[in-house]
């Protein structure tokens, strides 16, 4: 009996020891969030894009009611973006390149970062579809950087080339549409002459506009008519 008492009290010790450290861990590792943030910002702040990205992600999985939540969700939208570069680097893009590094390495591209190959005319690039800006603003609706999210999500999902005039008109018709709705919900953005510059084009792609108009377009990607 005394045997059954002693074990059952070594029991109780070790259950409240591995709870009480249990504790403890938890409120270390909650109470360090701010340390990993400061981590996160040194490699962002170093062009580390992808450790960033990941080292972002572990800051907004440790607290959830983060107070920059959407500073943190703007930041890997950006250090996502440019990273790009860094997966060119390591994987240089090309027709058929989901042949060269197998459907798996693909997949994890995708799920992990967002990155896909798109081909076009007989070339290929990497591209990021931009899933952090959807996530910040369906988190952060009200948020200063919305403004300039949905900006980039309207920009992203504009079609290039559609052909005719008349199917440039229907084309660029829901673009225009997000545009206007983009100035009516931030009358305030920074980038209300930038959007005006471009919905100027899209009201009217065959129309004339000033040169540097056009050079804007061209440097971004879209083929000026």
């Amino acid at each position: 009996m005394r045997l059954l008492h002693v074990l059952a009290a070594c029991c109780l010790a070790i259950s409240c020891s591995i709870c009480t450290c249990a504790t403890v861990d938890a409120e270390t590792y909650s109470s360090n969030w701010e340390r990993h943030l400061a981590e996160a910002n040194s490699l962002y702040e170093e062009g580390d894009w992808l450790r960033a990205v990941h080292a972002y992600r572990a800051v907004r999985a440790l607290r959830a009611d983060l107070p920059q939540d959407d500073e943190i969700c703007y930041r890997i939208a950006r250090c996502s973006e440019l990273g790009r570069s860094c997966i060119e680097s390591l994987l240089p893009s090309g027709l058929g390149c989901e042949l060269v590094y197998g459907d798996k390495v693909m997949r994890w591209l995708w799920d992990t970062y967002g990155y896909c190959v798109e081909e076009s005319e007989g070339d290929a690039c990497w591209k990021y579809d931009k899933r952090a800006l959807r996530e910040l603003l369906r988190l952060h609706p009200d948020s200063s950087y919305a403004d300039e999210a949905e900006y980039v999500l309207t920009k992203y999902s504009l079609t290039v080339d559609p052909g005719t005039q008349f199917e440039m008109a229907q084309t660029y018709l829901p673009v225009v549409k997000r545009y206007e709705r983009l100035l009516d919900r931030y009358p305030d953005t920074n980038l209300r002459e930038t959007i005006v510059e471009e919905l100027a084009f899209l009201r009217d792609p065959t129309g004339e506009h000033p040169e540097w108009i056009r050079q804007y377009w061209q440097s971004n990607g879209v083929r000026y008519p």
